[in-house]
């Protein structure tokens, strides 16, 4: 026996060794396979970005050539030079249409002549908002190199249009050979940079590392690598890249070939020169193809070294899976006591084979009453035959492969009633057939208490509507009808069916229907209550009725727009009663404007020498009135007391009003108090308007000199202000018994010389504004 466990051990640790030289083998040849992948992912990579580079450089190459050429042909056509020399309009104009063709040809941003100063005298773009012409560019380079008589290439941001492009500049020269000027093409690069949006990273770059193109937006006229200071304020002052400083995006100059590390992951970068000044396309393409390769290697390597230890694993899991049988049995008994719902197992005859704890202290039953038994005759049913029948219906119907759902109801230790979402749960086989059932029960006596308490509630919340007088009624947001009470369907004369559902915008003419949408969008799109606005309903036997009513917003728990509600009342009394009392208030102006018209009749009868003066003063009064932007109500009453404002002359001897000659001291005396006699006539009369006080201020001034009471400034009625003016202006302007007529601009040089002193600034403006720009005539 000793023997045999020796060699068996002995076999055991041979082929143990077999086993670790073979996974050896195996991880060493995996070594050198992912490596060798790996350098043939790297070369792939670097074939790619040279293919792509010497793309993308012999299409920007050929465009640069083709632009230097046509600069150099555009220098010696024949219109250039006497724009040049000459600066004649029509010397000029000729370039400009060579110009115009270059610039057509090419294709190009703009083609361009400057003199020997660096100003443009011609540019295909001389009618843009940004021309050229006029502008000096003697700061940028192509112009120095150009000027000097060798031909320009340049790389820049434009300084006027802000667009990236290349210039090519050729020197124009005389027939001696003397250079006068340079011509220059621009061709814009920022249709070229879309080719570059397929990279991650693909840069043109200048000799110092300044991104001048790129795939990525937020690149441009960063530095590639570091620019020292000098080199930073050089470029800045050249103003070839704008005027922002380059931050560098990389620690170090990059060369063909190099591996770096940028923003967390690694990339290998190609770099190729495009020109002799030193601009290059730089390609930085990430190393996951490199990462890829050695993963498939090691995914290889790892799958031959998974075959060879399948054996063990099998092994394993044999002898541990009946140790996992014991485990998860364990662990589905744990759940199944431990669930907070009530659950059971059971043959599909309705014996119960098990129960939970929980199942089994809801109702304070003990396992032996239960298991073993007919399910519907358990002690938790015994408390309703009507129950017990339905659950055995349910179990049959659940043997037959239905999933059987319903609330019932379960008995207290206590003797308390709860409620239960009860279901019951065919388990099948592979067959599809019925082997067990699955009794489940969740609690649900809180949510059934609630669901009392809310029908209760809305049961209060809907008697409390259905009484209210006004109607209540609720929308959805398109307008259609969800909720209203009786009132609502008394107001409108529809029954509760006919209502519901319906768009309340049906109830109304187009040109409410708008005003109804104006509201309903405003509190929409505020959230803000409309507190009351009115419209006019037809209803259903078309009558029309009016209605006020308020708007708020229904919006549900998570805030989302549901619809409107608001609370309407009957109105078209009131509205009747306002048609009316508008109508009498009408007939009341219209009995006031008559028995002012008599008084002021009565007051020319006393004084026909100022006949129609108090006309001409109401009317120039109100289009004073009008022209400061006063309201109509307060127009209409400066007119009524402008008809009126001599009334006082009446207590006048008519003698006195009509006598030829200049009055004596005394007279004018008595002549000052009409202003009072006037009031006192008016005082008691009860107009809309403050008649008496504007008839008794009419000739009070600003400064204090009227009468009769001395007032100053804002004492003094706006209304009698304004009536001042126009008395003034009309009484200088109009023929009067002691004198001819003066005119009128003789009146408004009266009131222009003295406003502010004794007439109304804003009043006098007006009336000079009406006389002078508008025309007005007495």
């Amino acid at each position: 026996m000793a023997t045999a466990n020796k060699k068996k051990k002995i076999f055991m640790n041979r082929w143990l060794t077999l086993y670790l030289v073979l996974l050896l083998i195996v991880v060493v040849a995996g070594w050198f396979v992912t490596g060798y992948l790996g350098d043939k992912a790297r070369q792939e990579i670097l074939d790619y970005n040279e293919s792509e580079i010497s793309l993308h450089a012999s299409h920007l190459k050929g465009e640069f050539e083709k632009t230097v050429r046509a600069a150099r042909l555009l220098s010696g056509s024949p219109s250039i030079l006497p724009a040049l020399v000459s600066g004649k309009e029509q010397d000029i104009e000729n370039a400009n249409s060579v110009l115009d063709r270059y610039n057509f040809s090419m294709n190009s941003s703009v083609s361009y002549i400057m003199n020997s100063n660096g100003k443009t005298v011609a540019s295909s773009n001389r009618n843009d908002f940004d021309s050229f012409v006029g502008k000096s560019y003697q700061f940028r380079p192509y112009f120095m190199q150009a000027i000097k008589g060798a031909s320009g290439r340049y790389f820049a941001l434009g300084a006027t249009s802000l667009k990236r492009g290349f210039y090519a500049s050729y020197p124009v020269r005389k027939s001696k050979g003397e250079v006068i000027g340079v011509a220059v093409i621009k061709q814009d690069l920022d249709a070229d940079e879309s080719h570059l949006a397929k990279y991650p990273y693909c840069f043109v770059v200048d000799p110092n590392g300044i991104i001048f193109l790129s795939g990525v937006n937020e690149m441009k006229f960063k530095s590639l690598w570091p620019v020292s200071r000098e080199t930073q304020l050089a470029l800045l002052k050249s103003k070839q890249f704008g005027d922002k400083e380059f931050t560098a995006v990389l620690p170090h100059e990059v060369e063909n070939g190099m591996e770096i590390e940028f923003e967390g992951r690694d990339y290998l970068v190609s770099r190729k020169v495009l020109n002799p000044e030193g601009w290059s396309i730089v390609l930085m393409t990430t190393t996951d193809r490199i990462i890829l390769y050695k993963l498939t290697g090691i995914v290889i390597i790892v799958l031959i070294c998974s075959l060879i230890v399948v054996l063990l694993i099998i092994n394993y899991n044999t002898t541990r899976s009946a140790e996992k049988i014991r485990e998860n049995e364990q662990k589905f008994r744990a759940i199944f006591e431990q669930a907070y719902q009530l659950v059971g197992m059971m043959t599909i005859d309705g014996i119960l084979l098990s129960a939970n704890k929980a199942a089994l202290m809801f109702s304070g039953v003990r396992e032996e009453d239960v298991i073993g038994k007919l399910f519907w005759k358990a002690p938790w049913w015994s408390h309703s035959r009507d129950l017990q029948e339905k659950l055995r219906l349910a179990v049959k119907k659940a043997s037959e492969g239905e999933f059987v759902r319903f609330d019932a109801t379960h008995p207290e230790p206590d003797g308390g009633i709860r409620h239960v979402d009860f279901s019951l749960r065919p388990v099948l086989d592979d067959a599809g057939k019925v082997i067990f059932l699955v009794p489940e029960g969740r609690d649900i006596t809180e949510r059934k208490r609630a669901e009392e308490a809310l029908i209760e509630s809305e049961n209060k919340y809907r008697n409390i509507l259905e009484n209210i007088e006004d109607g209540y009624y609720e929308v959805d947001t398109a307008g259609n009808f969800t909720f209203f009470n009786y009132s609502t369907c008394r107001m409108l004369g529809y029954s509760a069916d006919e209502l519901m559902d319906k768009n309340n915008r049906e109830y109304v003419d187009d040109e409410n229907a708008k005003k109804i949408f104006k509201v309903y969008n405003e509190v929409y799109r505020t959230g803000i209550p409309i507190k009351a606005f009115d419209w006019e309903l037809i209803r259903k036997d078309g009558s029309k009725c009016f209605v006020e009513t308020g708007v708020s917003l229904i919006t549900d728990s998570n805030n989302v727009k549901k619809g409107f509600s608001g609370i309407a009342r009957d109105v078209t009394e009131r509205k009747k009663s306002e048609a009316e009392l508008d109508n009498s208030f009408k007939r009341l102006r219209v009995a006031l404007g008559g028995t002012i018209q008599a008084l002021a009749v009565a007051v020319e009868t006393r004084d026909p020498y100022t006949a129609g003066h108090q006309k001409r003063v109401a009317d120039l009064s109100r289009a004073i009135a009008t022209e400061m932007g006063l309201d109509f109500n307060r127009t209409d009453g400066i007119r009524m007391a402008g008809v009126i404002h001599d009334l006082g002359k009446m207590a006048i001897p008519a003698e006195i009003l009509s006598k030829p000659s200049r009055l004596s001291e005394i007279e004018y005396k008595l002549i000052k108090t009409h202003s009072r006699a006037g009031y006192d006539i008016l005082k008691d009369i009860e107009f809309p308007w403050p008649i008496a006080q504007i008839v008794l201020q009419h000739h009070e001034r600003l400064n204090g000199s009227g009468y009769p009471a001395g007032l100053k400034g804002e004492e003094i009625l706006m209304e009698a202000r304004i009536i001042a003016v126009a008395d003034v202006v009309e009484a200088i302007a109009s023929y009067r018994p002691y004198r001819p007529a003066l005119g009128t601009e003789i009146a408004l040089g009266e009131i222009s010389q003295n406003k502010g002193i004794f007439y109304d600034p804003a009043a006098v403006d007006a009336c000079l504004r009406l006389f002078r720009e508008k025309g007005y005539k007495f």
